[in-house]
């Protein structure tokens, strides 16, 4: 006769190396999720209308506006101490920043200061030509404020 003690298919599984492995990969993964940096996106948003340009600081002695548009075109706007529009289109695919940035250097030793440039970009221009107009601009002009959005 088999005896049916013998071959009881009764038994304890232990899982407590797998909960331990489990936990360590939960921990690294909340950790290392917490501390990833995003780019960060050092920019203003303008305010719009006639009460916010007469609430500007009163040192700023001229106004910058550019104007990305779609068919990679640009128009900088200067107002203040000094009026002018310039316009820029694209060379080969790409905007032309360097004049711009030139002429503005260009103002900046001549004793004008420059203390905001509001970059406004149509709707079907990308958000990573907007990215790049910002950092072209950034060496002269400290303040970069985002409008017409």
């Amino acid at each position: 006769m088999i005896n049916s003690s013998n071959n009881s298919q009764d038994f304890d599984i232990n899982i407590t190396p797998i909960i331990d492995c489990f936990t360590v990969l939960v921990t690294f993964l909340l950790a290392s999720s917490a501390f990833i940096s995003i780019g960060l996106l050092d920019a203003g948003i303008a305010a719009g209308g006639a009460q916010a340009a007469t609430q500007t600081d009163k040192k700023q002695s001229i106004q910058l506006t550019l104007k990305l548009k779609s068919n990679l075109s640009m128009d900088l706007k200067m107002s203040g101490q000094r009026s002018e529009t310039l316009h820029s289109n694209a060379v080969n695919g790409t905007r032309q920043y360097e004049a711009f940035v030139k002429h503005l250097a260009g103002l900046q030793t001549q004793g004008l200061q420059m203390d905001a440039l509001i970059v406004e970009a149509e709707e079907d221009v990308p958000y990573g030509e907007v990215v790049l107009a910002m950092d072209q601009f950034r060496p002269v002009v400290p303040n970069i404020m985002l409008g017409g959005f």
